[in-house]
Order: C-alpha cells, then structure tokens, then sequence
C-alpha cells in the first residue's frame, strides 16, 4: 500500500479503535527514513522547536558530483545529522561515511553524529547538539 493509499484509507475509515492515533501517526511519518533509531532521532528533532529536519537529504556539490546523501538535514542553516549505527563500523561503511563527511564539510554543512549511547543519554543530551550546531550557523531559537 502506498503512502496516498493509505492516507484515503485512514480518511475515510471510521469508527475503529486507535483511528485519532493513526491520524495522528501520518502527520509525522517520512517516507526514506532509513532506521527505527532515525525515526526516533527525527521525531525528538521535530518536537523541540528546533527547524524541521528533511529525512534523507541530497546535499549538492559542486556541477557533475554526485549528491551527498545524509540522514537528516535543515538546509536553511545547513546543519544535518547522521545517526551512526552498528552496520557504521565494517571498513565499507567507515570509508564511506568519511567520504560524505569530508564532502558535507567542504560544502560548508556542520554535521551532527548522535550514536545509540546519546539517544540513551535522552532528548535533552541529544538536542543540545543539535541547539549548539544550529546557533553556530546563524540559528537564534525558536520565535
């Protein structure tokens, strides 16, 4: 079922337990996001007040190079972040990521990494990155 599908669905059933938070849930659903931590780490973004963070953003390089994919990204102020995950420590990936780091670096993005210990830590832990980034690149808070 495709995500239009599934919205007429939604919108046109009624009368069944947990509707209003299947409602609910297709407001904050993204199609692309790559992992459940993505999902969790895009949702504590979207609930602080913070700029919206675009999941799986193409962040352009100079005329024929190839886009850098990152995680999620807020292009007005060119933060984006990376969740890094166990499948980031084979040699592949590592090389990989460096590649994309250096590239996002060069386009002028500050990166945020957030690993699995930082979304244990909490959302407070995790935001403050995101809140310092964010104000280093011209950010000055919720209006």
């Amino acid at each position: 079922m495709s995500l239009t599908e599934l919205r007429e669905y939604v919108g046109a059933t009624r009368g069944r337990p947990g509707l209003a938070k299947a409602r609910q849930a297709l407001t904050m659903m993204r199609v692309g996001v790559d992992s459940p931590p993505e999902t969790r780490l895009r949702l504590m973004l979207w609930g602080s007040n913070l700029p919206d963070f675009v999941p799986n953003f193409p962040v352009e390089g100079d005329y024929g190079t190839p886009p850098v994919w990152v995680d999620l990204a807020c292009a007005e102020f060119k933060v984006c972040a990376e969740y890094e995950g166990r499948h980031h420590l084979t040699p592949h990936k590592q090389a990989s990521d460096r590649r994309r780091d250096s590239l996002t670096a060069e386009m002028g993005w500050l990166q945020v990494k957030i690993y699995a210990r930082d979304m244990e830590i909490g959302e407070e832990w995790v935001i403050g990155f995101f809140v310092q980034a964010l104000q280093r690149h011209g950010w000055q808070g919720p209006h």
